[in-house]
């Protein structure tokens, strides 16, 4: 066993970590840990929201890995399963081989299906209408909207189109949706049925990201982070604006 196969597994799992949404200081963590758990020394490790930079030195081999991270999205599930091989490895198992087998199964845990992410969007939706207090028949609305709204973005995803461009579009459709079936079926409060499938646009993990990177002193990530969720919130708002200022161009909306 060399340092750069011990350095080269530890930036593994730190990639497939930043790459699902995880805290940078809990990166720079897993990495130094599963670094220390082969023996490693001088452990170096420096974690952006963009990219990583390690050191370590082991058997008085010093070697230096920097990686560029661009794939980004939520994966829990991949941070959970990462947290418990680092805990694994602490207390002396299993290998390196099998760890980067493990490493190896982890990275291909695949996202939810399309089809989950529509219902749960609709269903996040209509539970956050109701819960603004808004009226039934504006939940059973917002349902609609978010299933349809997020239907719509996964296809645009698959396109291709993603950060301001989806999120834009993603205030546009909800808006489009709400006021079309608002109009069409002559029933439900727009303003109720935004509130609630706009949430599901909402940057909450981002957000809570950037306050726990900057509470940890990782003020550039921290920022940067904070910026992202921003920029997130405005497109989301403007794409929103936008429609409702072209439906008032029409005389009753859309329909």
């Amino acid at each position: 066993m060399k340092a750069i196969d011990i350095l080269e597994l530890a930036m593994y799992a730190g990639r497939i970590m930043l790459e699902s949404g995880a805290e940078v200081y809990r990166v720079e963590d897993t990495v130094a840990r599963i670094c220390k758990s082969f023996g490693a020394s001088r452990i170096e490790c420096t974690i952006t929201v963009t990219g990583m930079d390690a050191s370590i030195c082991y058997q008085g081999e010093t070697v230096t890995l920097i990686q560029r991270v661009r794939k980004k999205e939520i994966n829990l599930t991949k941070i959970e399963r990462i947290n418990q091989l680092s805990r694994d490895l602490a207390q002396g198992e299993p290998d390196i081989q099998k760890a980067k087998e493990l490493l190896d199964e982890i990275n291909a845990i695949r996202s939810y299906k399309a089809v989950w992410l529509v219902l749960f969007s609709g269903i996040s939706s209509a539970f956050f209408c109701f819960m603004f207090k808004g009226r039934i028949e504006s939940s059973i609305l917002a349902f609609f909207t978010g299933a349809l709204t997020r239907l719509v973005l996964i296809l645009l995803a698959k396109a291709g189109f993603t950060g301001f461009i989806n999120d834009l579009a993603g205030g546009m459709l909800i808006s489009f949706f709400s006021i079309s079936l608002s109009s069409f079926f002559n029933t439900g409060n727009i303003n109720e049925i935004i509130i609630g499938s706009i949430m599901i646009l909402v940057p909450g993990v981002a957000i809570t990201n950037a306050i726990l990177d900057i509470f940890h002193q990782d003020y550039i990530s921290g920022t940067v982070k904070a910026v992202d969720a921003l920029l997130t919130i405005v497109a989301v708002s403007a794409g929103v604006a936008i429609v409702f200022s072209l439906s008032n161009m029409f005389e009753g909306g859309f329909l």
